[in-house]
């Protein structure tokens, strides 16, 4: 239904394996942010990106495996010709997603708010994570996404007047 890239700094940026135009475009992500979760939605041509990404809590350190301060996490699910209708149940999904099998699985969270990555190879990562979120669509009628999920519209030629 659409492709899953896991996405962040576990150590150096990296994400799991994906085309060079979805890697240079989830690239972008790699900025300080002030929210620690955020979902952001992009077209890209003919694709739709839906991102989620955890950064540092508020007054908390997002270190990569070796200690590296100003990490973070994310997950696409990319979405060829088609779109997304309601994100609501979309970032449902990618939070219990990210609670089941990410959360002291692949980042350990510590009480003091702290965050740190526990592995470097994401494209190992990727085969648990995608699992496990289809096993959650498949199995949770609440996350399930068959229903949402819509062709996407043409992109619409814009006449745009010039004024003197």
């Amino acid at each position: 239904m659409a492709e899953v890239i896991l996405f962040g700094v576990p150590y150096g940026f990296q994400n799991s394996e994906c085309d060079a135009d979805s890697a240079d475009f989830l690239g972008t992500f790699y900025i300080p942010r002030k929210q620690e979760f955020t979902m952001n939605t992009t077209r890209r041509k003919n694709k739709v990106y839906y991102s989620f990404l955890v950064n540092e809590k508020p007054g908390a350190l997002f270190n990569d495996i070796n200690g590296r301060p100003g990490s973070f996490f994310g997950i696409s699910l990319v979405f060829d010709n088609k779109y997304v209708t309601d994100t609501n149940r979309l970032n449902k999904l990618f939070a219990t997603a990210y609670n089941k099998y990410v959360k002291n699985h692949i980042i350990q969270e510590y009480p003091n708010g702290n965050r740190r990555w526990l592995t470097r190879d994401l494209d190992a990562a990727i085969k648990y994570v995608g699992t496990g979120m289809q096993h959650l669509i498949d199995t949770v009628p609440e996350l399930q996404l068959s229903d949402i999920v819509k062709p996407l519209p043409q992109i619409q030629p814009q006449n745009l007047q010039m004024r003197r």
